[in-house]
């Protein structure tokens, strides 16, 4: 029962110790989702590492409330690749896994419905703005549970300073 919280402990903290390793900028953000086949909302926390410009690691917490058909929890790793740079909006392509808790498993008629549940997910994403505040949107699919959901979010990076146009002689 207790190998499950050391293991996000151990992961979030090999994460977020590869800032010292290899000065990666960190993000850490809120998010809205909605699930479209179990129709329903949920909400959750996200930590970013950019390893590369076009390569971040994500590490993400979800839950859905039990006022949904689907009461569950979950937290899991995710790689989005964004191969084309650009400041104002970039697309991402995600995929990860995730360790699934569905609390309510026993009043559903599926039948590989379990409370513990192993996750894969793949997606696309669109994040706007290259600057502290960074708002996001995505739509991942989970093939196992064939399941497709979108999140809508902001992400706060904050060791990027601000980009001041006052400074750059084009706005003087």
């Amino acid at each position: 029962m207790f190998k499950l919280p050391i293991l996000f402990f151990t992961l979030g903290m090999m994460f977020l110790s590869t800032e010292l390793i290899a000065q990666v900028q960190i993000g850490a953000g809120v998010s809205g989702s909605y699930n479209f086949q179990t129709e329903g909302g949920g909400f959750g926390v996200r930590a970013e590492g950019y390893v590369l410009k076009s390569l971040s690691v994500v590490l993400q917490g979800q839950y859905y409330p039990q006022f949904n058909k689907v009461h569950e929890a979950g937290g899991g790793l995710e790689l989005h690749y964004a191969p084309y740079y650009h400041p104002i909006v970039r697309a991402y392509v995600l995929a990860g896994g995730s360790v699934n808790y569905w609390f309510n498993y026993a009043e559903s008629n599926y039948k590989l419905a379990k409370p513990l549940n192993f996750i894969a997910e793949v997606g696309g994403g669109l994040v706007f703005l290259d600057k502290q505040w960074r708002p996001f949107a995505e739509y991942r699919y989970n093939p196992i549970f064939l399941e497709g959901s979108v999140h809508v979010g902001l992400m706060y990076f904050p060791k990027i300073k601000s980009r001041n146009r006052t400074t750059c002689p084009a706005y003087m």
